[in-house]
């Protein structure tokens, strides 16, 4: 081929060997075949401790410079991906929300088991610590019986070696299910229209902003409402959600939520 589109999401390698090999396999193909490299930059990762932070700058670096046109589906991630590489521009493609069916609410609570008339949030992610579902669960608490947290997620596939991933799936697990929250694992993507159409709302209680959120576009999509904690304010840095909230004369803040 005479260019490639290359996605590029450091979480979902699964470990740096394989991050540092993929930026190896774009150097051949760059220098010895002449190649075109068109890249989708799925996570600008802010790291707090210096050495990270250095290798992390490095690493986007060498992938600017291999890249023909580096792609972000948030507008706030260009800004981010122009300090760590220096590359002008960046283009900014926003995050697609699918086309998808709905089912009746009835019939996916039936599919799922779940009680017609009670209330039930979905959280929606692999189990991961910048994804907040431990902080979630910590603040997690209802006095009505009839009220409903269901995590649906679980191990990326990816980390299924990585001991300290495994370690927090596991107390994740734990602490859910000593509050009676069910925790599903990763279910069949033929199921993800059951719990989106099922569901009352979703709750993003990510502790970091770095990427655009498959979650969210599958809310918009299902009509699904939805509330973000306050990290994820800069999504509202896009034109295209603060329009549409503008449109509806939603303010954007009411649907932050703060850990403590």
């Amino acid at each position: 081929p005479d260019r490639i589109l290359f996605s590029f999401e450091a979480y979902m390698f699964g470990s740096m060997g394989v991050t540092a090999y993929a930026l190896l396999l774009l150097l051949w193909l760059k220098v010895a075949k002449g190649v075109k490299i068109i890249t989708i930059v799925h996570q600008v990762v802010i790291a707090k401790i210096i050495p990270l932070s250095i290798l992390s700058s490095v690493a986007y670096s060498l992938l600017s410079w291999l890249s023909t046109r580096m792609v972000v589906f948030e507008q706030d991630l260009v800004t981010g991906l122009k300090q760590k590489t220096g590359r002008m521009p960046v283009q900014w493609i926003p995050h697609a929300i699918p086309m998808v069916t709905p089912m009746g609410k009835a019939e996916a609570r039936k599919k799922l088991g779940w009680h017609p008339t009670e209330t039930y949030y979905l959280y929606f992610c692999f189990l991961a610590q910048y994804k907040g579902v431990d902080r979630l669960l910590d603040i997690w608490h209802s006095e009505e019986q009839s009220n409903h947290l269901i995590i649906v997620g679980g191990q990326n596939p990816n980390h299924r070696n990585n001991k300290n991933v495994t370690k927090f799936v596991t107390d994740v697990t734990n602490k859910a299910q000593s509050k009676g929250i069910a925790v599903t694992g990763v279910v069949p993507e033929e199921q993800v229209a059951w719990y989106f159409s099922a569901a009352d709302g979703l709750i993003l209680p990510y502790t970091q902003f770095i990427s655009s959120s498959g979650p969210l576009s599958l809310a918009c999509a299902y009509g699904l409402p939805f509330i973000l904690s306050r990290p994820l304010h800069r999504y509202f840095d896009s034109s295209d959600l603060r329009d549409a909230f503008a449109q509806e004369g939603v303010d954007g803040g009411a649907i932050l939520f703060d850990f403590t």
